[in-house]
C-alpha cells in the first residue's frame, strides 16, 4: 500500500488520506484530509476581526509597526484573503518553520489550480532565534512551473550556489532582496488609488530597472 508523511501531524498515512493535487511531484498535498479539516475548523471558530493563524497576526503586528495598516482579509471584502492592507492591498502569507537548516513553503490545491488571490505574496521564515519577512509580487516567477503555481517552494540558506530552472529557485541572494520591502505595499497601494492600470505591473517594473534581481543563482 502506498504511504505518505504528513508535514503537519508528522504521520505516516495510506496515500488516500491525502487530497490530489496537480502540481506536487506524487500527485497528493502535503498535508493529510484529517489536518485540513482540522486547520479549517479552527479557522471559522475565530471572529472575523482576528487573523486566522498566528503567524498572519505576526505579518500584521510587523506592518502596523511600520506604519501600514493592515487586517485580516475575512474582516474586508476581500475574505478570501490572508491580510487586506490599507483597505486595498491583498497579501498572501506563507510561513514555514527552519527543519534541517531550510525552509518549505507551500500552497494549496484551490491556489494550484486557479493562482493567488493576492498581489503581494509574503514568505515568514522562522528561524531558530528570530523571524523574517520575505516580500514578493504575487506574479514572481519563483512561484510557478510552466504557468502554474507549484507545490511547494524550497529555501535553503546553506546552499550558496544553485542554476535557476522552472522560474528560479529561493536563494539566499533573492531572499536578501525581498526583506523588509515594504515599498512594494505603498507601491501596490498608490497603483490602486490611481485607479489606473499601470502599462507594467510591480514585478515588471521592478525587474526592468533592476535586471540583477532576475539572476537566480546565488553568488554570495
Amino acid at each position: 500500500m502506498d504511504t505518505k508523511y504528513c508535514t503537519t501531524c508528522k504521520k505516516t498515512k495510506s496515500i488516500e488520506e491525502f487530497y490530489k493535487s496537480r502540481g506536487a511531484a506524487d500527485g497528493r498535498q502535503n498535508r493529510c484530509k484529517t489536518c485540513y479539516r482540522v486547520i479549517a475548523r479552527c479557522n471559522k471558530a475565530k471572529p472575523k476581526h482576528e487573523a486566522s493563524h498566528q503567524s498572519e497576526q505576526y505579518v500584521i503586528d510587523v506592518l502596523k509597526s511600520q506604519g501600514i495598516y493592515c487586517a485580516a482579509g475575512k474582516s474586508s471584502e476581500y475574505k478570501y484573503c490572508d491580510l487586506i492592507a490599507w483597505g486595498c492591498v491583498r497579501i498572501e502569507v506563507k510561513t514555514a518553520n527552519q527543519k534541517d537548516g531550510a525552509f518549505m513553503f507551500t500552497s494549496t490545491p484551490r491556489q494550484q489550480e486557479h493562482g493567488f488571490v493576492a498581489d503581494l505574496v509574503i514568505l515568514v521564515c522562522k528561524w531558530e532565534d528570530e523571524t523574517t519577512l520575505h516580500i514578493f509580487p504575487s506574479n514572481h516567477p519563483v512561484f510557478y512551473r510552466s504557468g502554474r503555481i507549484k507545490s511547494g517552494f524550497y529555501y535553503d540558506p546553506y546552499i550558496y550556489k544553485r542554476k535557476s530552472g522552472h522560474g528560479g529557485r529561493l536563494t539566499n541572494a533573492l531572499m536578501k532582496q525581498h526583506q523588509n520591502r515594504w515599498d512594494l505595499i505603498e507601491c501596490k497601494r498608490l497603483e490602486i488609488a490611481s485607479g489606473e492600470q499601470s502599462e507594467h505591473s510591480i514585478h515588471e517594473t521592478e525587474y526592468m530597472f533592476q535586471p540583477a534581481l532576475i539572476n537566480f543563482t546565488d553568488g554570495s
